[in-house]
């Protein structure tokens, strides 16, 4: 008699997929995913700005502060303020598998608090990818110091990072672009970066990727980089496959020593043929080490006509120099950071808020001349690590209910929660 094989549990077997946006920026790219109606994913806000929390449309959201009136570019603030209701953000991640966490760096919130929540995901096992944005340069060098210094901190705690200079977003829109033009198009990379690393693991496919494979490519060390593009007409394959290489995404990448390769392939069932992937694949694997872990996906998608669609996710590249090029060359560079030393503990945050961004600000201004300021000189300039918030043994954990209309209120004052605007 065959064997059949039943499945009790089927919510076990699918990957849930989070983007936390982290202060105003993140939560404005949050709610663009939303307008874009982005597929299987939880939305999650956390801010200190209690105005844009009321107008903001995530599944789940989360007060930082006590005040409401934001963290006045402070990024200690930010940080405190969320190493605070490390509870209350360990709660909205259970049960995570895959997390992205976006925000704008060099203010107060997004820039403290994201390493924050990293740091916690980390601890909860949680495969992270930070996507963020760094300022437009006419927004002044202390900005950009914090904004370099949060990214910095960022990097240790999460799997892979992903940067947007807004500079070079302008390239992208044109000369003659708005200041909202801009914002809209680093919302709009940011969408396709979370969008199209979820649909590879929600969308089921004729040779299917799931979430190990995807873990797999995103485990091999050393910078990453990832793109999309769609194509039509009978030279679609190429063309789709050329354009995710040369994207936004990937510009200025050397996808040479890519040691790890991840290539999804989407088309209608009608137009979909053998051809197409033998096309993609060539054209890709022109790139990459002769050695690279490669893993190829396809999936139909009725609406898609005539176009078909490549997304790539491209690991382990050999750049030594990344750090000066992703200050003036690609659009976004995501880097995979090197796992921290064993020996290190990582039972509780290791810094002073206060210290941390001042010594960071230092050392990104290092080729200035530095000015005199009231703190001892004999401060160290290396910048301290940022770990997890140890939980208590015998610490009960909420869990959180599963209609999407359930917002994260716990832990603000009385008085601010009786005052309106959570009760949605």
């Amino acid at each position: 008699m065959p064997i059949q094989m039943v499945n009790d549990h089927p919510e076990t077997f699918v990957a849930v997929v989070k983007v936390f946006g982290v202060g105003g920026g993140g939560g404005n790219a949050v709610e663009h995913m939303i307008d874009r109606e982005a597929r299987g994913i939880t939305f999650i806000a956390a801010n200190t700005d209690r105005q844009a929390l009321n107008r903001s449309r995530a599944d789940i959201v989360i007060p930082l502060g006590k005040t409401g009136l934001g963290a006045g570019a402070r990024p200690e603030v930010g940080m405190q303020t969320a190493q605070d209701a490390a509870e209350q953000i360990r709660e909205a991640l259970e049960g995570t598998h895959l997390l992205f966490i976006t925000a704008g760096m060099g203010g107060g919130t997004g820039t403290g608090a994201a390493p924050v929540i990293a740091s916690i995901a980390r601890e909860m096992g949680i495969l992270t990818v930070a996507v963020v944005t760094k300022p437009f340069e006419f927004e002044g060098a202390r900005r950009m110091r914090q904004a370099q210094a949060g990214i910095d901190n960022l990097k240790e705690h999460v799997d892979s990072l992903i940067v947007i200079l807004n500079d070079k977003l302008e390239d992208e829109v044109g000369g003659a672009a708005t200041i909202k033009d801009c914002f809209a198009a680093a919302d709009e990379v940011l969408y396709r970066a979370c969008n199209g690393i979820a649909e590879i693991i929600h969308t089921p496919g004729i040779i299917n990727v799931d979430f190990e494979d995807l873990r797999t490519v995103m485990s091999e060390r050393g910078t990453a980089m990832m793109g999309t593009a769609t194509a039509k007409g009978p030279d679609r394959a190429k063309e789709a496959a050329e354009k995710a290489i040369a994207c936004p995404l990937l510009e200025g990448a050397n996808l040479q020593g890519a040691r790890g390769l991840l290539v999804y392939i989407t088309a209608s069932p009608e137009t979909m043929c053998h051809a197409d992937v033998r096309q993609v694949m060539t054209t890709m694997t022109n790139f990459v080490s002769k050695d690279a872990n490669v893993i190829v996906g396809t999936a139909f998608d009725d609406t898609m006509g005539e176009e078909l669609r490549v997304t790539v996710v491209a690991t382990g590249l050999d750049d030594p120099v990344r750090e000066e090029a992703s200050m003036v060359s690609p659009v976004v560079n995501m880097t995979r950071a090197a796992p921290q030393a064993q020996s290190q503990p990582r039972s509780a945050f290791s810094q002073k808020t206060s210290d941390f961004f001042r010594s960071n600000a230092r050392q990104a201004a290092a080729p200035e001349p530095q000015v005199q300021e009231d703190e001892p000189e004999q401060e160290s300039l290396e910048r301290p690590r940022l770990e997890p918030i140890a939980r208590p043994a015998d610490a009960q954990q909420s869990p959180l209910e599963e209609s999407s209309q359930r917002r994260v209120i716990s832990g603000v004052p009385s008085y601010l929660r009786n005052n309106g605007g959570f009760h949605r």
